[in-house]
């Protein structure tokens, strides 16, 4: 897991630690400083297999207590944590960036660089040497929120404006791994063809398929809108929505997708009448829904920062938001592969609603759900039995 963690006279450090799944023992944990000794935030994991290294990204101040940062990547060893590289990166030496996402495949680590018009894509091999660099697009960048890899493409997800400043469209696009070129870039600016913001992307496992969603404006509500990519040629498979209750909206949705790949949930925040809930739907592989489930109680008050999926297609999301206590927190809501009520719920103390965004991973062999948050300026990682 990656986060943050303020240092022994060093402000915010960007921490890495890796836990015995079982145990929950820690085997390794590292701190970045950097050079200025100000602000080091991390933004995202992943795990290289094929090379057995842990690639993280994020923040670090150029300046202490300047507010500008440079993109930092760290790849470590997996087993050991030993830092293989450190690499910082800067566009545009004027302006603040960040890496935003990492993925890594085969030895390469693709960073997706936050803080730049157009998004810029870095690709480090497994020796920290940059393979290529280039704009995600010419166009003006709403946003960039994820990427993807394999061993032949790379994949962007995000949202540009239609006109500057103005309305936006979805923006997706797959590259080729080796070098970087544009293999293929589709757009979705949603039904009434004004406004649409893409928020998250998951690649099948067999990278057969690449699945968007986000939410569309059609003049009268905004709908979650999930399209599913043929992933080698950018074809749209499917399109499904799902419209907000009267007088509601839904934020910020979730996808992923199970290992198998049959199964594919969307999840989001859920507005209405000043509460915010959890909205959870599954879909097979095919676009068709499979089930769709609602917290409403006054327990489940929350603001989705996580989603996981298991092979079996259970459900596990997390969040902030507060118990019928009105004592805020972390909480976590679990489906089984057939949704319905949750399966079971938990609930962390302490966390503050906008300051805790927690993050869930389900185990391989779906024994365990690990929920890691920001608690108190320092990290918090549970681990529940999945069923």
């Amino acid at each position: 897991m990656v986060g943050s963690s303020i240092g022994d006279g060093t402000k915010m450090d960007l921490v890495t630690i890796a836990y015995d799944a079982a145990t929950g023992e820690e085997i390794w944990a590292r701190r970045y400083d950097g050079p200025a000794h100000g602000i080091d935030q991390g933004a995202a994991v992943a795990i290289d297999e094929t090379n057995d290294a842990v690639v993280v990204t994020g923040g670090s101040e150029r300046v202490r207590a300047s507010g500008i940062f440079d993109v930092i990547t760290i790849a470590y060893d997996a087993a050991s944590g030993a830092p293989r590289y450190e690499r910082r990166f800067s566009k545009r030496p004027s302006s603040s960036e960040v890496g935003g996402d990492v993925a890594a495949a085969n030895g390469m680590a693709v960073v997706l660089v936050n803080g730049t018009v157009h998004g810029h894509l870095l690709a480090y091999d497994a020796e920290g040497d940059v393979m290529w660099q280039r704009w995600a697009t010419r166009r003006n960048v709403s946003s960039l929120v994820d990427v993807e890899a394999d061993a032949d493409r790379v994949y962007v997800v995000g949202s540009t404006f239609i006109t500057f400043p103005g309305s936006a469209e979805y923006f997706t696009a797959a590259y080729l791994s080796g070098d970087g070129s544009l293999e293929w870039r589709r757009r979705y600016d949603g039904p009434a063809h004004f406004s649409a913001g893409a928020t998250d992307g998951s690649l099948s496992t067999d990278s057969t398929r690449l699945y968007v969603t986000g939410t569309a404006n059609d003049f009268s509500k905004a709908p979650i809108a999930t399209i599913a990519y043929d992933a080698a040629t950018g074809a749209r498979d499917w399109l499904r929505t799902i419209p907000p209750r009267p007088g509601g909206s839904e934020l910020s949705p979730r996808v992923e997708v199970s290992a198998d790949g049959t199964r594919v949930v969307v999840a989001s925040t859920s507005f209405l009448d000043g509460v915010n809930t959890f909205l959870t739907t599954s879909y097979t592989a095919s676009g068709a829904v499979g089930w769709t489930s609602r917290e409403d109680g006054p327990d489940d008050v929350g603001w989705l920062t996580g989603l996981a999926v298991a092979p079996d297609g259970s459900a596990y999301l997390t969040g902030s938001g507060k118990n019928v206590g009105d004592v805020t927190g972390s909480i976590t809501v679990a489906y089984g592969p057939t949704g319905g009520s949750s399966a079971w719920e938990a609930f962390i103390p302490g966390v503050k609603i906008g300051d805790g965004v927690s993050t869930v991973a389900v185990a391989p062999d779906v024994s365990r759900v690990f929920v890691a948050c920001r608690l108190s300026n320092d990290i918090r990682t549970d681990a529940y039995l999945a069923t």
